[in-house]
């Protein structure tokens, strides 16, 4: 993504900075507000925890487009995303195309994301999938804390329970490369015993060793659409844009 914003400022001028939110929000409103100080002249937020009025009372102040956020209602900013919800169904299609049925999703546990950030949207891809397929009563979730906290034996009750799934669905590749780590670990045989596919499709999926089948959202194409919109922004487009891609099945060894 990071490239691909690049590539559009860098050609019209501009100087990028960047700021690390890690995921946390008050972190993310000290950067935003510390840019907005500095007086730069937009931002662009991938992946932030910040919603709603939050992010339009900012906008006011600084053009803003986001990246890795679905909030189509949106009026003071712009929003750029992949759908979620069609990239989580075509893993689950491709999954039972390959004749499995018995098919799980792991995804993140915390009560506080909001139902714009990407997860819940891949969630309900897959519930709708397995829908799809009539397989509405086979759908199980196993929801994983955040990469700070433990979750080494939660991966490995998983897979280690007796009526462990034949195939499983990971949110993200953060969580799928650990799954497949636990798998050989384990003993387990990818895919023979259990089929992974993840979402992302990050640089490490591709590695030999690993083989991870990935949903590729295309960052740099999601990057180069925010840098776009955020230059219409700086110069004075007030009509708000909510730009949605279609993503692509990577498929490797894991599938």
């Amino acid at each position: 993504i990071f490239q691909g914003i690049e590539s559009v400022t860098e050609a019209a001028g501009y100087k990028i900075m960047v700021g690390v939110g890690a995921a946390r929000t008050p972190t993310e409103v000290r950067l935003i507000e510390q840019m907005i100080d500095n007086r730069m002249d937009g931002l662009i937020l991938v992946a932030t925890q910040i919603a709603g009025e939050t992010l339009e009372r900012f906008a006011r102040q600084i053009p803003i487009v986001v990246v890795g956020h679905h909030e189509p209602a949106a009026t003071g900013y712009d929003t750029v995303n992949n759908d979620d919800r069609l990239g989580a169904m075509l893993a689950v299609r491709a999954l039972l195309g390959q004749g499995h049925r018995d098919i799980a999703m792991v995804t993140l546990a915390d009560p506080g994301h909001h139902p714009a950030d990407v997860a819940p949207r891949r969630e309900q891809g897959y519930r709708d999938a397995m829908a799809e397929a009539g397989l509405t009563d086979m759908a199980r979730v196993t929801r994983l804390p955040q990469s700070d906290a433990p979750r080494d034996d939660i991966i490995r009750a998983f897979l280690t329970a007796r009526d462990r799934p034949r195939a499983v669905f990971c949110w993200s590749d953060l969580d799928a490369i650990p799954l497949i780590n636990a798998a050989f670990t384990l003993g387990l045989r990818v895919p023979a015993d259990i089929a992974i596919v993840g979402y992302d499709n990050s640089p490490v999926a591709a590695l030999p060793l690993i083989g991870l089948a990935s949903v590729d959202q295309d960052g740099p194409r999601l990057g180069r659409l925010s840098a776009v919109a955020l230059l219409s922004r700086i110069g004075g487009r007030r009509t708000p844009e909510h730009i949605l891609i279609d993503p692509t099945l990577i498929v490797r060894g894991s599938f």
